[in-house]
């Protein structure tokens, strides 16, 4: 089940949004989507529903009359936070608000085409499964999964031939090589930068010529033979994200 929802105080908004989701039953056979009028009403929902019928996607508006998308994300962050929130504007000024404070996923600029839409939905779709995709760690003891897209980045010891996997948590270890794990990986997040370090480009806070600035403010080394690749692939992750 695929469930989404649309909140947007303007019903020819809504209208639209859910003709383009009507349009993709056929790509998505277990779609199923809800219109909402009012921030307040949206809020209801999540306050009253069973955790399983949250929203995995939601097309939020920022601007809603008395109400404002960015404070009503905040307190459905709250209550859900595993829900994947794409703003819907017509403001580019609220664009740095909106990833910063709120956490969105993405956002989609007024007036939105069908073709924008099923982009953005499509790679919302994507993450949403790979909260499935795992690593698995185990010794003697224990075992233990790590959602991939919970990774920052993954140092490797050519030497000892193991991994060190940095979460914001924890530091996972794991005997294998680079270019192994590397193949597991989805390469529109994951960036090799150095022969020892693997980064996911969710995590990436700023990116020189010769080094990759994390969230955490972990400084990694870009090595000269991978920069440009390691920028190209950046940039078009970012054009991914962020559409003009």
């Amino acid at each position: 089940m695929l469930r989404i929802g649309i909140c947007d105080d303007m019903r020819s908004q809504t209208t639209m949004l859910s003709g383009y989701l009507q349009a993709l039953t056929a790509t998505y056979p277990q779609l199923t989507y809800d219109p909402f009028h009012c921030g307040l009403e949206l809020l209801a929902h999540y306050q009253h529903v069973e955790r399983r019928d949250f929203f995995d996607i939601l097309f939020l508006d920022i601007e809603m009359g008395a109400s404002h998308g960015i404070d009503l994300a905040l307190e459905i962050r709250k209550i859900a936070p595993e829900t994947i929130i794409i703003y819907i504007t017509s403001y580019k000024k609220y664009m740095y608000d909106s990833f910063k404070r709120a956490e969105a996923f993405d956002f989609l600029l007024k007036p939105v085409s069908q073709a924008d839409f099923d982009q953005v939905l499509k790679e919302a779709y994507a993450k949403l499964h790979a909260r499935d995709d795992v690593l698995i760690f185990h010794d003697k003891r224990e075992l233990t999964r790590v959602p991939k897209q919970d990774i920052l980045y993954i140092e490797v010891l050519t030497y000892a031939r193991k991994l060190l996997v940095h979460t914001k948590s924890d530091v996972y270890e794991r005997r294998g090589r680079a270019n192994e794990i590397y193949k597991t990986l989805n390469h529109d997040f994951f960036i090799m930068i150095h022969s020892s370090y693997i980064v996911n480009m969710d995590y990436i806070r700023k990116l020189s010529f010769e080094l990759v600035c994390l969230e955490n403010k972990q400084n990694l080394p870009v090595s000269k033979r991978r920069g440009r690749e390691v920028r190209e692939a950046y940039t078009q992750f970012l054009h991914r994200r962020v559409r003009a």
